[in-house]
């Protein structure tokens, strides 16, 4: 557990975002969290979201538009990674939704043809260990956008060996949610508001043998 504690930090510790927390918490100088339990819990998940948060990345492709006599060139997702740190392939547990959303908000569900054919690695010790998960995204209509909602379970509670449907989620109840139009990714926080596809439930989560790393020759 110290020891992947230690490599999420050292990974960390050039960002801004983790020089704050250090100023704002119980050693820092400008305290944030007072020393009630309330508080403590809130200082702790802070410290979860900011080491944990998954890490999404997309890959796109061309696709030529004809409309009439006009023809256009737009770009769309074909690839995205998920990148998990101090993930643990045997013990992670991970819930994703990936929707297509299109006008007046209809929402349509792709995440099975991202989970079908999932390649996996390990993450280099220098970028903090954890895994690299990458899949295919269904083709989207000229109308739609992608969605994406990630339930990643915090690794403390799995290093701990206490992970339960309880256990804190990072990013919060709602876990980290992305807009995805065409090859630029935006983070939606709890405090942007609901989005389309919070409506779609995530029953199970990715199955752990999905999970599993390649093996190297």
């Amino acid at each position: 557990m110290i020891e992947g504690l230690y490599l999420a930090w050292r990974h960390f510790t050039h960002r801004t975002e983790m020089q704050r927390f250090l100023e704002q918490c119980c050693w820092g100088n400008n305290r944030r969290w007072t020393e009630t339990e309330e508080d403590q819990v809130k200082e702790l998940h802070a410290l979860i979201n900011m080491l944990f948060k998954p890490q999404l990345k997309v890959q796109t492709r061309l696709v030529s538009h004809t409309r009439g006599n006009h023809s256009s060139l737009r770009s769309e997702p074909s690839k995205l990674s998920l990148v998990l740190p101090g993930a643990d392939p045997e013990a992670t547990r991970l819930g994703i939704v990936l929707a297509a959303v299109g006008p007046n908000q209809s929402i349509r569900n792709i995440t099975p043809s991202w989970e079908d054919d999932l390649e996996c690695k390990w993450l280099p010790i220098e970028e903090g260990m954890g895994l690299k998960i990458v899949g295919k995204v269904a083709k989207l209509s000229e109308t739609e956008h992608l969605e994406v909602r990630v339930l990643y379970y915090s690794p403390l509670a799995l290093m701990t060996g206490s992970a339960t449907e309880g256990s804190p989620v990072v990013g919060g109840k709602m876990g980290v949610r992305y807009l995805i139009k065409g090859g630029k990714i935006t983070v939606h926080s709890n405090e942007d508001g609901p989005l389309p596809s919070d409506k779609m439930l995530i029953e199970q989560p990715v199955s752990n043998k999905k999970l599993q790393p390649e093996r190297t020759a």
